[in-house]
């Protein structure tokens, strides 16, 4: 069974893809392969297919190991270029937002966006920077909260929420 893919209509079409169940295996054992491979120093990986061999580059073999990661996982991978337009729905599907709160943010200039006549659209390069301060704020309030805690007693001060890398 091949991998079910989904089209979005937009100038790009960014291409959705889900891994069925009977293929995860697979798709772990190639991952742990292209991981094994590409992590040796100065080692050049080349692929041989029909006959053909070809150098394959470190950036489309990281490719290989995060999109096999996620699909491995039971995840769906979107490829999308940074250009991409989306949709104030689609925006505030990636944000876990509301479509309204999304056009609220929109209004408020927080989110940069481009007509197509009535319609907004949102770069997916702009939208995923929004997410990443947007989390990076929230990282920084609860840091502040966890501080105000700690001075007023509230809080062991060996306790560690913050997320590791």
């Amino acid at each position: 069974m091949a991998p079910t893919t989904k089209r979005m209509t937009s100038k790009q079409r960014p291409l959705t893809i889900t891994a069925p169940v009977a293929e995860r295996a697979a798709i772990r054992e190639v991952v742990e392969t292209v991981r094994g491979v590409s992590t040796g120093r100065g080692r050049k990986v080349r692929l041989k297919l029909n006959g053909c061999e070809l150098p394959m580059p470190k950036s489309l073999l990281e490719l290989i190991v995060r999109a096999g990661d996620e699909l491995a996982a039971g995840e769906s991978v979107v490829v999308a270029s940074d250009d991409e337009l989306l949709t104030t729905t689609q925006a505030a599907e990636l944000l876990n937002l509301s479509r309204p709160s999304v056009v609220n943010i929109c209004d408020s200039g927080r989110l940069p966006y481009q007509l197509a006549g009535k319609h907004r659209r949102l770069r997916l390069a702009d939208v995923l920077e929004f997410r990443d301060r947007r989390e990076a704020a929230w990282w920084d309030r609860f840091g502040e909260l966890i501080r105000d805690t700690e001075v007023a007693s509230g809080y062991d001060s060996e306790f560690n929420a913050w997320p590791t890398d």
